[in-house]
């Protein structure tokens, strides 16, 4: 029998670090959806404290996994905040480890491609991929491929080193506000909703907090953003070979 080789699906190069970031994902909303439906049933535990019984003063605590209605708001902790945080976590995982298989690439393409070696780029980490694999294949530094990448890239770096804040000195990051107006679904601001009513693109309030939130299908986002990126890298570089 002759197979067609135009009607074999394409296998992405790095096809098992897919497959195991999507199952991380996968567990990842499951527990997250677990938690939340938990926190839905049975809610917080409320606490009577006296204050003076004689003259009828007492207080009362919410209080659910260590945190009470004192400290936080526990609705917003605990069905936004703490979400946002364990997708947070696993996005600079996901991030960390294309990373560092995306080198892994481009040491292997070096071996056809000879010349410069990837390690003796400029920059850290994706930047350092990035230059090189642009230096052989011009048209990824302005595909919307590279764009989201470097869109995640600064969006990684605000969550390990500023908590999130995408703001810096008071003014906004329009990189990152560019992902949030295109995809406020997925990535929206915390915090407060616009008392003017001012929307998102899909319809929604606008937030007013500094910080990123992360929604359920950003990770999926995230891992798809870099499938395309690879796509696109192994595909200029197949076309070269050929």
């Amino acid at each position: 029998m002759t197979i067609n080789a135009n009607k074999i699906p394409y296998v992405n190069v790095l096809q098992f670090t897919d497959e195991i970031m999507l199952s991380l994902v996968s567990q990842t909303e499951a527990t997250i959806s677990a938690e939340i439906g938990k926190f839905k049933a049975n809610g917080p535990e409320s606490f009577e404290i006296e204050i003076s019984a004689e003259d009828e003063i007492y207080d009362h605590i919410e209080h659910y996994h260590g945190l009470s209605d004192k400290d936080v708001c526990l609705e917003e902790t605990f069905l936004e905040f703490f979400p946002s945080l364990n997708r947070r976590s696993v996005f600079q995982t996901i991030y960390g480890i294309y990373e560092v298989d995306l080198l892994g690439l481009c040491r292997s393409y070096h071996k056809e491609l000879a010349g410069k070696k990837p390690d003796n780029f400029d920059g850290n980490g994706i930047v350092k991929a990035h230059n090189f694999l642009s230096r052989h294949y011009p048209e990824i530094s302005s595909s919307q491929e590279w764009l989201a990448i470097d869109q995640l890239r600064v969006l990684r770096n605000k969550c390990v080193h500023s908590n999130g804040c995408i703001f810096n000195k008071g003014n906004r990051i329009e990189i990152i506000n560019d992902l949030i107006q295109s995809l406020p679904n997925l990535f929206h601001h915390d915090g407060l909703q616009d008392p003017d009513g001012a929307k998102y693109p899909n319809g929604s309030i606008r937030r007013l907090g500094r910080n990123i939130v992360l929604e359920k299908g950003s990770l999926d986002y995230i891992i798809h953003s870099f499938q395309a990126y690879v796509k696109l890298v192994d595909s200029l570089h197949t076309k070269a070979r050929a």
